[in-house]
């Protein structure tokens, strides 16, 4: 058995494919697969950037509170997604955080199209696309019968065993005081990591009262792990506890004083 691996750029970051080859495909066969998953993740990119003037996120953003824009079933399923967790966050997630007017009570979604009510606002995807890239590049190797592998998008991370499996993937916790080491490492046999915090892009996200240095996000999906991830940074240390106990999230929260609190469900790791 050996492995195939390949990083390529997207979203401003690089993802990167690792699969286990157990000799049912030719190394050429798994390369051509990864090649796939990533078109996804460049589709997805090309369609939901806010930084391309093509996007179907930068036209809705031209036309807040003017007009709605047309969407797909796929654009109102990631929408709809989008608000729930805004709502069950009450507010903390916010695809409309980027205009700094109105919120996601302003988004008007219906099935073939979406409005931002107010003039001057922007919603942007960059608390969940790229956790959603993952999982889609993750949909489109499983689609093909790969059953080990790993998908790490610069830090939301997706990974995959056959229910049999002897060794789960390690996957690293970095010290976000001294970000060259690690804290510790994740045994996982299946499922999703997604870590949120300021220390490689500062201010990136805004932590009530400064309480927390780092989150990470055990979960079924980098979808939910990302979402949940940039939730319980901004709710700062009391209250993220309190929610991940209240919706049974799976978390290691590094305090910004370098205190390890940690709640993991067993099943989330097999």
């Amino acid at each position: 058995m050996s492995f195939v691996a390949k990083t390529l750029p997207a979203m401003g970051h690089h993802f990167s494919y690792k699969i286990l080859n157990k000799g049912a495909n030719s190394n050429n066969q798994l390369e051509d697969i990864i090649d796939i998953a990533h078109r996804e993740v460049q589709r997805i990119e090309f369609r939901y950037s806010e930084f391309l003037p093509t996007s179907l996120i930068s036209r809705i953003n031209e036309n807040a509170g003017l007009s709605a824009i047309k969407i797909t079933p796929e654009d109102f399923q990631l929408f709809s997604k989008s608000l729930f967790f805004s709502k069950l966050s009450e507010g903390n997630f916010d695809i409309s955080f980027r205009g700094k007017i109105g919120s996601y009570r302003d988004i008007v979604l219906s099935d073939d199209s979406i409005y931002l009510k107010k003039k001057g606002m922007k919603i942007s995807l960059g608390g969940i696309g790229k956790g959603y890239a993952v999982d889609m590049a993750f949909n489109k190797i499983t689609e093909r019968g790969i059953s080990n592998f790993i998908i790490n998008g610069s830090g939301d991370i997706r990974v995959n065993s056959l229910s049999n499996a002897i060794r789960p993937w390690h996957i690293g916790i970095k010290n976000p005081f001294s970000i060259d080491k690690f804290i510790g490492q994740i045994p996982i046999f299946k499922g999703a990591v997604a870590t949120s915090g300021n220390y490689i892009q500062k201010d990136h996200i805004t932590c009530n009262r400064n309480t927390l240095a780092s989150v990470t996000i055990l979960s079924a999906s980098t979808t939910e792990a990302d979402v949940f991830g940039t939730t319980l940074f901004k709710l700062g240390l009391d209250d993220a506890i309190s929610f991940s106990n209240k919706h049974s999230i799976s978390c290691i929260l590094i305090d910004s004083h370098g205190h390890v609190h940690s709640k993991i469900k067993k099943d989330v790791l097999r």
